[in-house]
């Protein structure tokens, strides 16, 4: 017997059914999943003596990064782009944050991959860029098989 039903969409009015000792599934559950806000962290990072705070990729950013792996960027311009994408704090894509780090550093061409490679050492944005994309749900532990 197949566990997948099709069903008349007009038909349904959020009934719940069981298949095979699994957990009830209702459309009602599935909604509730959907989350409105991005998910952070905050990480201290010892060299700046201070926190700071990410959030996961969307999927737009997620499509970013697989571009970059494609067009052949380095692990590290990848990393950046990673770390630069999910910054809270400080939030390296404001104007004003872009603007400020500019003035202080005397290169107005600054971009803010390159910000964030003059505010971290080079082996922290890796180590960041890891917890971003666990963060994001990207690891062996996001997903779990269902056991029947």
């Amino acid at each position: 017997m197949s566990n997948v039903r099709f069903v008349n969409p007009d038909s349904v009015d959020n009934e719940v059914e069981e298949t095979k000792g699994r957990a009830p599934r209702t459309l009602d559950k599935f909604l509730a999943a959907v989350r409105m806000d991005s998910e952070t962290m905050d990480l201290y990072v010892k060299s700046l003596d201070s926190h700071v705070t990410i959030q996961e990729l969307n999927s737009r950013q997620m499509t970013k990064i697989s571009q970059f792996q494609q067009a052949g960027k380095s692990e590290f311009e990848i990393a950046t782009e990673i770390v630069g994408n999910s910054l809270v704090y400080p939030d390296v894509n404001s104007p004003d944050v872009i603007n400020e780090f500019r003035a202080k550093l005397g290169n107005e061409g600054l971009t803010r991959n390159e910000i964030v490679a003059r505010l971290f050492k080079a082996g922290e944005i890796p180590l960041i860029a890891e917890k971003v994309m666990e963060l994001s749900g990207v690891g062996e532990e996001a997903i779990i098989e269902a056991k029947n």
